[in-house]
């Protein structure tokens, strides 16, 4: 199922942190799946980003400059936009989990677990697009699957 969108719906992916290696990697590991990226350096590029442009996901780092990602979300979810958003972060803490958890980020990856990531995306791709039951059996090789933020400790 997943295979049928990505050839007939390439995804569109909104990357954003503030440093351009955290970026430049993201884009090396997730082009390969096929996704149209896109990348911004902090919250208010990424924001002026959203309201112009459909994407099917968000994966952004928590502590950037001039806009962190949980005002990112904030302001996202105040404009009454539902996109899937997932934090990479290696600085998250209890406290910011259920921060990001409130406002409806659908995972946290972080930093060191960048492996992870691929997976985390392909399910809440899905997820987004309303194939629930399908991402719920999705596995990927031996990536484990996304660390729910209710669960995380970073």
């Amino acid at each position: 199922m997943l295979e049928y969108i990505m050839q007939n719906n390439r995804p569109k992916l909104l990357l954003v942190d503030d440093e351009p290696d955290i970026l430049e990697t993201l884009v090396l590991i997730l082009e390969k799946d096929g996704y149209i990226i896109e990348t911004a350096e902090n919250g208010v590029v990424a924001l002026d980003k959203i309201n112009n442009t459909n994407y099917d996901l968000v994966v952004c780092d928590y502590v950037m400059p001039k806009m962190d990602g949980i005002s990112l979300l904030k302001k996202i979810r105040e404009q009454n936009n539902h996109i899937p958003f997932v934090f990479f972060s290696g600085n998250a803490n209890d406290e910011h989990s259920k921060r990001m958890m409130e406002l409806g980020a659908m995972a946290l990856v972080s930093k060191s677990e960048i492996f992870k990531l691929p997976s985390v995306v392909k399910r809440s791709i899905m997820h987004g697009k309303g194939i629930k039951n399908l991402a719920d059996k999705h596995t990927d090789e031996s990536d484990e699957f996304v660390k729910i933020l209710n669960s995380t400790k970073s």
